[in-house]
């Protein structure tokens, strides 16, 4: 034990500054992974001292206060008083604050000194404060408040080295707090006084405190924590009951005690500030100021707003398409250099059409989860995207969510995946639930092909309707407004119901403009990519092969030999020309592709879904294509080029594959099978459907459970089931067949 790496806690009020300086600390040398059973990040990295000792650092969750409002401060008190298992108690802890903003920032510092642990208190931002004309003495306030304060900028480096000494000399004196009683918890107000001391007294008989105000201050934070609810606080089950029956014996309501625990700490605070002699800044007009009267303005706001997300939307479609056919261009060398080294097998079919096809599928999203994340990295770290949601809170609370859900939801058009993956800036667990459930109803990407091939083949695309608008142009925008309109209804419905929760209200401090941070951004990008390959990789992974089983077996010796035998008869013929022998067998290839696909295991689901799919006017061929593209939704394109042997590469503009469509008939008779009812029927399904294998491995990974990814699989799927069921038997009802 005597060998264990020493940790040192990192703290802070979120847009303190507190990840951008813990980067300036440690550099590249980060490694982030979940706090064991949530999914709140924890970004650690090893850091040599001046003195040669190695200690761990741990970037605590931004949070304001100790009192568990969310997860983030549920885990940030877990940790500091060891109740995470797997960590350590930190043996000091650097507590970021911004200079510019200190009362608000003290908050979180006058609780952590509460605790009675060794504190180092990093004053940053300081270029800011004096811009905002605020003046601090950090050894005034280092005396005032009994630890050591160091005064930083973060993004720029300084003070970092002066940060690095105080923890050492912190650590040197084995991390012993100062000694002192808190003046704050030795002076509660008089509604909290006597509650906290019975309390106190009452643990201090079943835990064994290192000081009086440590009982004194754990008893004070189970008062104010939630017990019960959404989010409730992680205690043993017999300090529960303490705490509950305190709470009965001196009738406290939880409102009243927060409310006299936060006007006597801003007492205290104010008492501090005066005490350390610092010089509050009044600049009338501040940058801040003066671009917040233009961006918060109630009609210019709005209006650059949606120009400022237009342009990120537009870019993650622009800019991700020549690198996603780059990465797409990538896989089909890797691909092919594997199709020519591999002997004919069935390990080369499951190595080149299963896993680097299921693979290639999953890593094209790469560019796009990047460039989303590099324009987020960018607002977060100026401060506007605070602001956004500060202006889209009324707007989305109309539905039950938080004003933090329009950016997945917004991001969620190019690809669901980044969109639930940035879910996690919201703080209620429920609403970010709601987030992640009606995320893949936004019309992503990968539904375009799926939207060109079936528009493009029982609608008269090209014809104009409404000014410079097309009849294609005029389905696809639908499509998308009844994806918007699904996710409002379901979010209104599941927050009424399943995860039913008072309206949020959106807490928020608007932090000052500031210039990003570029190795800060720099060091986002680089954990959001790896944290999407390996997080993402392994389910898809398993759920690719599984797909290529079903796929690819069993498979049938006479359809092989009936075929080879075409073949050879093609080669051996002397009346045909090396090309027309070529597309010849390049025919005879997909007709054989189509035969083995109908005899698979996947062909016989596909016979097996039809009596479920029929009254969606869907038949059996149409099965196949809908279980295939549970890999992505573009893979329908492909599979159904492979059902009508369409030989060589097809795509949503295949001209060959589309007058395949137009000519199939049902069984029987000389009826068309694709009419613009059944293609609006099939549209409908594929607007709500979860066909994403690459969607629900991100749920899994971000709820932690299997049960929502299931959940969301099956109310889509019977949203999207009974929405096509009506449009198609209604249509027939109307005599539209």
């Amino acid at each position: 034990m005597k060998n264990q790496t020493r940790s040192v806690a990192i703290a802070g009020n979120p847009n303190a500054g507190k990840t951008t300086l813990f980067n300036a600390l440690v550099g590249a040398r980060q490694k982030v992974a979940n706090y064991p059973g949530v999914t709140v990040e924890r970004k650690e990295a090893n850091l040599r001292l001046p003195s040669g000792e190695v200690i761990s650092v741990i970037d605590l969750p931004g949070c304001y206060s100790l009192v568990a409002r969310s997860p983030e401060e549920q885990i940030a008190h877990d940790l500091l008083f060891g109740r995470i298992p797997s960590l350590q108690i930190p043996s000091v802890v650097v507590c970021v604050i911004d200079a510019s903003n200190l009362e608000r920032n003290l908050y979180l510092a006058t609780q952590l000194l509460d605790q009675g642990i060794p504190l180092v208190i990093a004053l940053n931002m300081m270029d800011l404060a004096a811009e905002k004309g605020t003046q601090v003495d950090p050894d005034g306030l280092a005396k005032t408040l009994g630890c050591p304060v160091i005064p930083t900028v973060g993004r720029k480096g300084v003070g970092v080295p002066q940060l690095l000494d105080a923890i050492q000399t912190k650590l040197e004196g084995n991390g012993s707090a100062d000694g002192r009683m808190s003046p704050f918890i030795e002076n509660l107000p008089d509604l909290l006084q006597e509650p906290v001391g019975h309390l106190a007294r009452r643990l201090e008989g079943s835990v064994q405190f290192e000081t009086k105000d440590r009982s004194r201050s754990e008893a004070l934070w189970a008062l104010l924590s939630n017990l019960n609810g959404d989010d409730p606080i992680h205690l043993p089950p017999f300090e529960i009951e303490l705490t509950q029956g305190t709470i009965e014996e001196f009738n406290l309501k939880t409102g009243e005690m927060r409310k006299a625990e936060s006007h006597a700490r801003y007492s205290y605070i104010g008492r501090v500030i005066e005490e350390a002699k610092v010089t509050q800044g009044d600049a009338p007009h501040t940058l801040t100021e003066r671009l917040d009267s233009f961006l918060l303005h109630p009609v210019a706001g709005p209006l650059i707003l949606f120009l400022v997300f237009g342009f990120v939307f537009q870019s993650i479609y622009a800019w991700a398409g020549p690198l996603m056919d780059g990465v797409d261009a990538l896989v089909g060398v890797v691909a092919a250099g594997a199709d020519a080294i591999l002997p004919e097998s069935m390990f080369k079919s499951l190595i080149v059409d299963g896993i680097i096809a299921g693979v290639g599928n999953t890593i094209i999203f790469l560019p796009q989860i990047l460039i989303l994340f590099l324009f987020l990295g960018i607002l977060e770290d100026s401060g506007y995207l605070a602001r956004a949601a500060f202006m889209l809170d009324r707007l989305m609370s109309s539905v039950g969510l938080d004003g933090k859900s329009f950016v997945p939801l917004l991001s969620s058009f190019a690809c669901a995946v980044p969109g639930i993956m940035a879910t996690r800036t919201i703080p209620s667990r429920k609403d970010r639930l709601v987030t992640i459930l009606v995320a893949p109803l936004m019309t992503c990407s990968a539904r375009l092909p799926v939207y060109i091939l079936v528009i493009g083949t029982v609608f008269e695309a090209d014809r104009m309707v409404w000014g410079p608008l097309n009849l294609g142009g005029l389905v696809l925008l639908s499509l998308y407004l009844l994806g918007i309109l699904g996710a409002i209804f379901v979010a209104f419905l599941l927050k009424k119901t399943l995860l039913k929760s008072p309206k949020p209200v959106l807490l928020l401090e608007l932090p000052t403009y500031k210039l990003p941070s570029l190795k800060s951004i720099a060091l986002l990008l680089w954990d959001r990519g790896l944290m999407f390959l390996r997080r993402a990789g392994t389910v898809i992974l398993a759920l690719t092969v599984v797909l290529w089983v079903l796929l690819t077996f069993p498979q049938d010796d006479s359809i092989t030999d009936r075929f080879e035998s075409q073949r050879s008869e093609v080669a051996a013929s002397s009346e045909l020309s090396e090309e027309e022998q070529a597309a010849a067998i390049e025919a005879i290839d997909g007709h054989e592709a189509e035969a083995q696909l109908k005899h698979s295991f996947g062909g016989q689901l596909g016979h097996l879904i039809e009596p479920i799919i029929a009254p969606l006017g869907f038949d059996w061929k149409m099965g196949i294509g809908i279980v295939a593209s549970f890999a992505a939704r573009e893979v329908f394109v492909s599979t159904m080029g492979v059902i009508y042997g369409i030989g060589g590469e097809v795509d949503e503009n295949s001209t060959s594959l589309r007058d395949a469509l137009q000519s199939e008939t049902r069984p029987g008779t000389i009826q068309r099978l694709y009419t613009p009812l059944v293609g609006l029927s099939l549209l409908i399904f594929y607007a709500y459907a979860c066909q994403c294998m690459s969607t629900l491995a991100i749920v899994r990974r971000e709820t932690l459970s299997w049960r929502w990814p299931l959940f969301m699989f099956g109310y889509m799927t019977v949203l999207a089931w009974v929405c096509s069921f009506v449009v198609y038997q209604g249509g027939r009802m109307l005599g539209y067949e």
